[in-house]
């Protein structure tokens, strides 16, 4: 189930009629019918139906983000319908289909941002793609290979990333940023 079903954007709602509890309320219980054929991932079409579209994660999908005609998704995950996908995977937007990206994590995926051709990733491993990465990796988009990006964080798992023009922000548990004291939140 989604986990705040009143997570929607009322930005655009003038009147104070009730309607966009309807739609939450309706989502969520689509989405409630749904959850033994449509586990742990769902696409929600803007009518409030649930397409056929069932990935099958082995585990729990904590994030998604898409550019690039890709939707990527991160979390705690052996695979995707039983193909290996350690805690990161991507699919085609427009087919779903699983797309070769495999980068894998050793550890959860909090996080994610995609900004051009580099993902970046967000949590508590401290390996990504085979390289030594605490908390934060930049991951090219195509290949999924590691990017020299490398923030040296350390102390705890990073929750969430943003990014205004070049900075990149990263918030989390984490105590220090390659070396110097910064206490659970850093521009990098």
């Amino acid at each position: 189930t989604f986990a705040d079903p009143m997570a929607i954007d009322r930005a655009d709602d003038d009147t104070d009629d009730g309607s966009d509890r309807v739609a939450a309320d309706e989502l969520e219980t689509l989405s409630m019918q749904r959850s033994t054929s449509a586990q742990r991932a769902a696409r929600v079409r803007s009518d409030l139906t649930v397409s056929d579209w069932n990935p099958s994660p082995g585990g729990t999908v904590y994030a998604l983000a898409s550019g690039g005609g890709v939707l990527f998704a991160g979390g705690v995950f052996p695979d995707i319908g039983g193909v290996i996908r350690h805690g990161l995977a991507a699919f085609d937007a427009n087919s779903g289909g699983l797309t070769g990206w495999n980068p894998g994590v050793d550890d959860e995926v909090y996080a994610l941002l995609v900004s051009g051709g580099t993902v970046y990733a967000a949590g508590s491993f401290t390996t990504a793609g085979g390289a030594p990465r605490a908390g934060l990796v930049a991951l090219d988009g195509t290949s999924g290979a590691p990017q020299p990006f490398d923030a040296r964080l350390s102390g705890g798992p990073v929750y969430t990333v943003a990014l205004s023009g070049t900075t990149l922000y990263a918030g989390g548990a984490f105590t220090s940023v390659d070396g110097v004291a910064r206490s659970g939140l850093a521009a990098l």
